[in-house]
């Protein structure tokens, strides 16, 4: 089984588990009658303009999601993830090509229906774990009462909040093995890692026995879980980590370590090619 890292809170991630602690204590949606479904209120931390932490605020008056599409599920969420594509989109990243990206969307999906647009106050957040408690008719692969992890797409209301809106092909069912916590920090660490291993390298069972792999920031996020994908594929992976991480990752299975902040650190990798 892949174990995830888990790192220290800092301050904004100290404020979101909180805020979501608190979320999850809110009484389900299971009690609201369906007709008043799309007018119901939920908490989540929004911001109302790019910038610094500061401008999170937690709002307990935020419009739940809406199904437009047929495909989609309603999520009541039990954890939810930071990851850095959180901290950059608060500040203002990737914001007009989004905005280009839902006006097509909205086109093609929703026959013009502006009503889906990502607009101010946005609620930011990907990963996400919960529980589905409404199912679009054409939701095939999942029922009412399964809990799901997964990542949200970019055009989508985030998961810093009692509910998400998701599609049927945004999630998976969750392992019973491990913790809503731990399957909430998952989606965006593992996909990245999966396609950088097996799409963009194409690695498989196949072709990686025996061979080496140099793994940079082994003990972060993605690096985590990519040194134990590597591992499983049979090749012989180098972690290239602090010194203060040796430990971690030869936890991870990685026995072949290396200190980025020693000045040699060149020299030695080139040793063991």
């Amino acid at each position: 089984m892949l174990k995830i890292k888990s790192h220290p809170f800092s301050s904004l991630k100290r404020t979101v588990y909180h805020a979501i602690k608190s979320i999850n204590e809110a009484p389900t949606l299971y009690s609201i009658p369906s007709a008043k479904l799309s007018a119901g209120r939920m908490q989540a931390w929004i911001i109302y303009y790019y910038g610094t932490n500061q401008q999170f605020t937690l709002s307990d008056s935020v419009p739940l999601p809406i199904i437009f599409s047929p495909k989609d599920v309603l999520i009541k969420v039990s954890a939810s993830s930071i990851n850095p594509i959180d901290i950059r989109r608060r500040e203002g990243y990737g914001g007009k090509l989004i905005d280009a990206y839902q006006s097509v969307k909205n086109f093609v999906q929703l026959r013009g229906n502006q009503s889906n647009k990502l607009e101010f106050p946005i609620t930011l957040g990907r990963d996400f774990c919960g529980e589905i408690i409404r199912k679009g008719p054409k939701v095939t692969k999942f029922n009412v009462g399964d809990k799901v992890y997964g990542a949200l797409d970019v055009t989508r209301q985030g998961s810093f909040a009692q509910y998400c809106a998701a599609g049927e092909d945004e999630i998976c069912l969750k392992p019973n093995n491990i913790s809503d916590a731990e399957a909430s920090a998952l989606p965006l660490v593992s996909l990245t890692s999966w396609y950088a291993i097996r799409k963009l390298s194409g690695f498989n069972e196949e072709n990686s026995i025996g061979k080496r792999a140099l793994v940079i920031g082994a003990a972060g996020g993605v690096g985590h879980i990519a040194t134990q994908l590597l591992n499983n594929l049979g090749m012989e992976t180098t972690a290239l980590c602090s010194q203060s991480s040796f430990d971690y990752v030869r936890q991870l299975g990685v026995e072949d370590t290396i200190d980025y902040r020693q000045k040699d650190w060149l020299s030695e990798l080139s040793q063991k090619a």
